[in-house]
């Protein structure tokens, strides 16, 4: 509480000069919420949790819903019934946007739209700092990765207003999430099977995707949706080689970059590609709880080359939007702050090379019925494989194994599994992007925020199983 007079008011209460260094400490907070509303990047430090909500408390009191005497006639005025969920959403109940326009001021809630705009500028800045220097506009959209990439595709659709592009060009990568969103958004994948080479990695076929442009027509092609972030033995799409064959005939680029924003290799990529002249990229979207360790719930969409995409995505949501994982997100980045993001990107960059060292040391020392599958390690820094030298009921009881032992995230991929994604397209090979994979497998993943200790802990299971 700061007003004119006020130290001179307090003055009467306690002694004048302890008011004055108490008011010196307010005003060093005050002022680095002014930088942040000025700036509107990460704080180079982190805020404490203390400062974080007297920030919010201000901003909810913004909100028509903590007004004083407030009188509310309408059938949506953020009333709370239980304290509990009140207090767990610092009173911020209206959410954001308006029934037309994700991103549009609320009247109800001046507050929580600008948390909501601070938030889009933060990430946008996170994303910079982790190597997309390009990107040039961000949102974070209430929805999951996979229905946030359908957004996308409908709003691409109808900002081309072409009713004959139905199809999108996809490099198979064996996750439901991404072909049930081409689905939802009502077009008709075109599935490109991969390369599998001999070092055992998988690979998209450029070639291919070329090919199958020329064979369908460009004209009837809405864009690739390309994936950055997968499961090894599969490595990352090249979204530069991609860009270039999408720039040439014309179509649109939409990456799938759930957790890419952890890997500078990743982001360095996307960045190339939004800076060239002659390769494209029109959005790339990314998961706010696998990049930036909040509750599931959020995404967030980014371009470079063409920034009003974000607007007609925006424009495109439906309904009025949940705060909730934008609040998560603007908390987290304000006490991670510049150089609390910066480092946690770095350990993992380094873990993951103690991870895949550590592993080859404990096979190469002892016999061992698994075996590190190395041809993707160099372009897939999140995840990695083991192969697996069990029959088939073995290799599966692996994970069951791991799970039970309290270990969670390796996935065991049996070869020669197939699974029906969609009532009108069947995979073999689910699960190991390619039909004919020649093992077993199990994949890990060194994803940000993993600690040396649960490395040192998996590796100790690993013998046991």
């Amino acid at each position: 509480m700061s007003f004119d007079g006020f130290e001179e008011i307090a003055s009467t209460l306690i002694q004048a000069n302890h008011v004055k260094q108490a008011l010196q400490a307010v005003n060093k907070q005050q002022k680095m919420y002014k930088t942040l509303l000025s700036q509107r990047q990460l704080p180079k430090e982190g805020f404490s949790d203390q400062q974080i909500e007297s920030l919010l408390s201000f901003f909810a009191s913004m909100d028509t819903n903590n007004y004083e005497n407030h009188i509310g006639i309408g059938e949506r005025e953020g009333r709370v019934f239980s304290k509990l969920v009140e207090k767990r959403h610092f009173y911020l109940s209206h959410g954001i946007g308006r029934s037309g326009e994700l991103t549009s001021n609320q009247p109800k809630a001046a507050g929580s739209s600008i948390i909501l705009q601070l938030c889009n500028y933060l990430v946008n800045h996170a994303i910079q700092l982790a190597g997309c220097k390009n990107v040039k506009k961000s949102i974070v959209v209430p929805m999951c990765t996979g229905m946030t990439l359908a957004l996308c595709l409908r709003s691409l659709a109808n900002s081309l207003e072409q009713p004959n592009k139905k199809y999108v060009i996809w490099p198979r990568i064996d996750q439901q999430s991404v072909l049930k969103s081409i689905d939802t958004a009502g077009f008709t994948p075109i599935v490109i099977e991969n390369v599998l080479n001999e070092d055992g990695s998988i690979e998209a076929n450029l070639q291919s995707i070329e090919s199958k442009i020329q064979q369908v027509g460009a004209e009837n092609i809405l864009c690739v949706l390309s994936t950055t972030s997968c499961f090894a033995p599969r490595v990352p799409d090249d979204v530069f080689e991609i860009g270039k064959i999408c720039f040439k005939y014309g179509i649109g680029q939409v990456v799938n970059n759930a957790y890419g924003v952890q890997s500078k290799i990743i982001m360095e990529r996307i960045n190339k590609t939004i800076a060239s002249s002659k390769s494209t990229i029109t959005c790339f979207v990314q998961s706010t709880d696998k990049n930036f360790m909040v509750p599931v719930g959020g995404a967030v969409v980014s371009s470079g080359s063409d920034i009003t995409f974000i607007d007609k995505v925006s424009k495109i949501y439906a309904g009025r939007a949940s705060m909730t994982p934008i609040l998560d997100l603007f908390i987290t980045l304000l006490s991670m702050g510049k150089d609390g993001w910066e480092k946690l990107l770095a350990e993992r960059e380094v873990l993951f090379q103690h991870f895949v060292s550590e592993i080859e040391s404990k096979l190469t020392n002892t016999q061992s019925k698994f075996s590190l599958i190395r041809g993707s390690l160099q372009r897939n820094q999140i995840s990695f494989a083991l192969s697996i030298d069990l029959p088939k009921e073995e290799a599966l009881k692996v994970g069951v194994s791991l799970f039970y032992r309290n270990c969670t995230g390796p996935r065991v991929v049996l070869k020669g599994s197939s699974k029906t994604v969609l009532p009108h397209l069947s995979f073999v090979g689910y699960g190991s992007h390619t039909d004919s994979y020649p093992h077993h497998y199990i994949t890990l993943a060194c994803a940000i925020g993993i600690e040396k200790e649960e490395i040192e802990s998996f590796l100790t299971l690993l013998n046991k199983v």
